[in-house]
């Protein structure tokens, strides 16, 4: 066998060597550095999705701070299903127009109906009806309001009555509940 020269084995390092080099930078430092630009470019959408979620949280609690100067702290509670809004309302209600004086005062249960523009609230309403003062109608609106949760008041109907300076009122007063 002969041996290797001098001059071949100086040409084996300096060829392994360039070839640990060559293998290392396609299988290692290439790789890498693909990766890193990778984490880089998700890391800028990333950052950017975080500032449109924070403008947003911002948007949201200045619209709730502007929701609840209109309709007070009921803004910012959490809604009941529609099942413990039933039972909790229908007691409110008994208790606010027993105290405002509302006369021969029914209270009815309306369909549930699904709030306009929202996919998981409801309407839970009531229909409330009887004879009372103009004030005092206006004093069921404002206790009605005082409750501290989301309430809608529609179909409000005022016609004189023809006992005395009364009037024959019926509106429907719905709280807004969710889902689930």
């Amino acid at each position: 066998m002969k041996r290797i020269s001098d001059r071949d084995r100086r040409a084996l390092t300096i060829g392994a060597a360039g070839l640990t080099i060559m293998l290392l930078f396609v299988y290692v430092i290439k790789p890498t550095i693909n990766q890193w630009q990778t984490v880089r470019e998700n890391l800028s959408q990333a950052q950017s999705t975080l500032v449109s979620y924070e403008q947003k949280i911002l948007e949201v609690q200045a619209k709730n701070r502007q929701l609840a100067k209109i309709y007070g702290d009921g803004v910012g509670k959490k809604l009941e299903t529609i099942e413990d809004t039933k039972v909790s309302y229908v007691a409110s209600l008994e208790q606010i127009v027993k105290n405002v004086g509302i006369q021969k005062p029914t209270i009815k249960a309306q369909p549930v109906r699904p709030m306009p523009g929202s996919k998981n609230l409801m309407l839970v309403g009531m229909r409330i009806q009887g004879q009372c003062k103009l004030s005092q109608a206006l004093g069921c609106f404002v206790k009605l309001r005082e409750l501290n949760d989301l309430v809608v008041i529609d179909q409000v109907q005022m016609s004189k009555s023809s006992k005395g300076g009364k009037l024959d009122i019926s509106f429907i007063a719905s709280r807004i509940a969710r889902m689930k």
